[in-house]
């Protein structure tokens, strides 16, 4: 692999990232100062502490106090400079990542679901293992990198002026440094990004797992799941191990140039003619201090390239884009049924694809507002995936869409719970109280106002089921409640928000016969458009008419 477009794309990934740095340019600003001052003090120090030990090995006697007092001043100097350099660059660090996160939840609050089906144990992993790892790149990388070279370019022009030889040996170990680093740049990207790939695979496989929980001990694999997730984490130490041998080498070189530029250095000063013999182990030791953090910013740069496939997946799941509800405010009037007849729902050559599958053609169909329409058909013919198309969430890649009189792209964001609503055969339930999955689409709804949904759909607060009644937690998924039950929550949680049209994709699917018409009945009872998706007959037969798909 070329290293020149691998070093390129390495920092084009990173600085896809500068943008969430902008707030804190000053802060940023100021750590890169700290930062040089803190080095430019170890330089002090060295050279001071050099001074006051050549004077005393060389002349015998005791140094002038203003060594002494440079010397101590310097020591106490350094450690506080230090800590406060880590304590500004990790508050930076933290505050950026924290500005990440709620960018990388606003994009997956645009793409997801998405019509590629991305996996939420991928999506899990980068909000959580590849922001936290470029915390590296903030917290240690970018206020260090710049200090590095601002420290440079400061001092190798006052070594020139005290001693020329010294200054090309400095500058020679400093192309050195990175020229031993360069080899190393693109081995360590693809190991990188092929760490980053089984990572995600890992997560992948312990959210299928925990997902799956119960099929795995119902047909008893329990050993072969756990093979399965033990054998994902091996894949994934595998790169890192040789992520952390290539770092070990290339350490090596970089400490192998550090002694090769001391020897040089003890040479210079021995062959010098012009240099007090005081000054000598001080050239010495303030010329090795310059190149440590020039040496650490090399080595911090050889680290970046495992970083780069966090920061692109990061930069992928900000720059997500809505394949659905628009943000566009129409030019007049509220959301709602408009003048088209009283038609609630209207499609017109509907199409829709899905990666490398046929492209679904939705049959044309007409609800008045208020009606109740059942929709039957064979498995796969897009009767689902018009449910999604009414919430929003996806656009059609063709044909006329309209909901209550509009299409898609004149309905604001914010105002599609409102419109739409849809209760899914798996209806996600959060872990949480029943009022936090109530309030999901109201927040501010009162207890009174929970109560009163509970009620219509036959789960009062008191009847029985739960038992801290609001605040009854209901177990991950709703674990804690039966299918009808759930599917009641549900339908519950819709009929807060009020929507002028409501969608019900095999809700009752996995419902008893009676959990069935207890939903139903709710059905019937409410005060909008509504359509049911549903294989069964007894479901259908409480439409006031059915549209049938054909295969």
């Amino acid at each position: 692999m070329n290293t020149t477009a691998t070093r390129t794309s390495t920092f084009r990934d990173l600085a896809s990232l500068a943008p969430s740095l902008r707030p804190e340019a000053a802060p940023l600003a100021w750590t890169v100062f700290v930062d040089l001052i803190a080095n430019l003090a170890l330089i002090g120090l060295s050279v001071a502490t050099a001074h006051i030990v050549a004077v005393a090995v060389i002349e015998h006697r005791a140094d002038d106090p203003v060594w002494w007092w440079a010397a101590i001043a310097l020591a106490l100097l350094r450690p506080i400079i230090s800590w406060h350099e880590m304590d500004i660059s990790h508050s930076v660090a933290y505050r950026v990542l924290a500005r990440l996160r709620m960018a990388l939840f606003d994009g997956f609050a645009r793409g997801v679901p998405a019509r590629t089906g991305l996996h939420s144990g991928r999506l899990a992993a980068t909000a959580m293992t590849d922001v936290e790892k470029l915390e590296f790149f903030y917290a240690h990388t970018v206020a260090q990198l710049a200090a590095a070279a601002l420290l440079v370019v400061l001092a190798l022009p006052v070594a020139w002026l005290v001693a020329p030889a010294a200054a090309c040996v400095v500058a020679a170990a400093v192309v050195a440094l990175w020229l031993v680093t360069w080899p190393t740049l693109s081995r360590g990207e693809r190991l990188g990004a092929e760490q980053q790939s089984r990572r995600s695979a890992l997560s992948e496989a312990v959210v299928d797992l925990l997902a799956g929980t119960r099929e795995v001990l119902v047909f008893d694999r329990k050993e072969q799941a756990v093979a399965g997730v033990t054998a994902a984490a091996a894949a994934v130490d595998v790169p890192a191990r040789k992520i952390r041998t290539l770092e070990a080498w290339g350490a090596s070189l970089r400490e192998a140039v550090v002694v090769g530029a001391s020897v040089a250095l003890v040479v210079v000063g021995a062959t010098s003619v012009t240099l007090d013999p005081v000054w000598v182990p001080c050239l010495l030791a303030g010329s090795l201090t310059l190149l440590a953090p020039v040496a650490e910013a090399v080595a911090v740069i050889s680290t970046l390239q495992p970083h780069r496939a966090s920061a692109r997946r990061v930069a992928q799941g900000v720059a997500l884009v809505s394949e659905g509800a628009g943000s566009v405010v129409p030019a007049a009037g509220e959301v709602g049924v408009s003048g088209d007849g009283g038609v609630a729902v209207s499609t017109s050559g509907v199409q829709f694809a899905y990666p490398g599958r046929a492209v679904i053609e939705v049959p044309d169909m007409c609800v008045a507002a208020g009606e109740h329409v059942g929709i039957a058909g064979p498995s796969g013919v897009g009767k689902s995936t018009l449910a999604r198309l009414l919430t929003g969430l996806w656009r059609p890649d063709g044909g006329v869409l309209r909901v209550c009189g509009l299409l898609p792209d004149e309905v604001p964001a914010d105002r599609w719970p409102g419109l739409v609503q849809l209760v899914e055969q798996d209806a996600p339930l959060l872990h949480g109280s029943l009022a936090d999955n109530l309030r999901l689409g109201v927040p501010d709804a009162s207890d009174a106002q929970l109560c009163e949904v509970l009620e219509r759909v036959g789960l009062p607060v008191d009847g029985g089921v739960f038992s801290a009644g609001l605040d009854t937690q209901l177990g991950e998924g709703g674990a804690a409640l039966s299918g009808g039950e759930r599917a009641r929550v549900a339908l519950a949680r819709a009929l807060l928000l009020s929507p002028a049209v409501l969608v019900l994709d095999e809700t009752t699917a996995a419902l008893d016969a009676v959990a069935e018409a207890g939903v139903m009945d709710v059905v019937a009872s409410v005060d909008a458009t509504v359509l049911v998706i549903s294989h069964r007959q007894r479901t259908l037969e409480r439409m006031d008419r059915v549209v049938v798909w054909p295969g």
